[in-house]
């Protein structure tokens, strides 16, 4: 059996790359949101956001190529704007999305969307509200981020070289650097190693870094830490792609 799992790993490692072929970064958030599909409604939370897509949690399943409206509800834990169920079609300021993917958790579903505005215009949509803000808050969106981020969720601990210690959970991870969630948090611009061993089907993986920027995260009451890797020789390397790869393949993205 762990020959069999060898090669496929070895396999994969030759057939999938790792570079990036989404066209925008996506930042973390947190906003409420109404589904809207066929005068039915749900609720649902967006996780992350960019200028052409979002990722929400939600109940309820879809398929891909279903079309969709999101309605703009407000910020978890913060005052939320109340719309009656039954005035829900007859809100303009309404997002169409068409869903991309739809992956199964425990208990709930992660769906990715793409908009569809008509003529591709975002500017009369509660999105570009959002999105205007986090370019105030953050900065520009990037265009083409250059290698692919699996998401993650593995206990992990990230060491500062003063020694410092901090154990939390890796959201994500790609060749050039991880997102890492801890209750405690590091200072930005400090040399790192980040350490998982919590992954059933893989070694343990130690790569070292820098922290790019720290963001506190009001609704899990945790920081969320920027890792950039370091240059990588070729074991490292090889261990960080199964990583990346083997996350890939669990969530049905290869």
């Amino acid at each position: 059996m762990l020959d069999n799992l060898i090669q496929g790993i070895a396999k994969a490692l030759r057939q999938y790359p790792v570079e990036e072929r989404r066209q925008h970064i996506r930042r973390q958030s947190r906003y409420c949101v109404y589904i809207l599909e066929r005068k039915k409604s749900s609720e649902a939370t967006v996780y992350d956001i960019s200028p052409g897509g979002l990722r929400f949690l939600t109940t309820k399943k879809f398929r891909p190529g279903q079309k969709l409206e999101l309605v703009f509800r407000g910020v978890p834990g913060g005052r939320l704007t109340r719309i009656p169920k039954k005035t829900l079609d007859k809100v303009e300021n309404k997002l169409p999305c068409k869903v991309v993917w739809c992956i199964k958790g425990t208990d709930s579903y992660e769906v990715g969307v793409t908009y569809t505005p008509e003529n591709g215009d975002l500017g009369t949509t509660w999105v570009k509200t959002v999105l205007d803000k986090l370019v105030s808050e953050v900065g520009p969106f990037e265009e083409q981020r250059r290698l692919i981020r699996a998401r993650a969720s593995l206990e992990a601990d990230l060491r500062a070289d003063g020694g410092e210690s901090v154990k939390g959970v890796l959201t994500n991870i790609s060749m050039g650097g991880a997102l890492f969630q801890a209750q405690k948090h590091l200072n930005p611009g400090q040399k790192v190693q980040l350490s998982c061993r919590s992954h059933p089907k893989l070694p343990p993986l130690r790569v070292s870094g820098h922290l790019y920027h720290h963001q506190f995260d009001v609704v899990s009451n945790s920081g969320v830490h920027c890792i950039k890797f370091d240059k990588l020789d070729d074991i490292t390397k090889s261990d960080l792609k199964r990583y990346v790869l083997m996350l890939l393949k669990t969530q049905g993205s290869l």
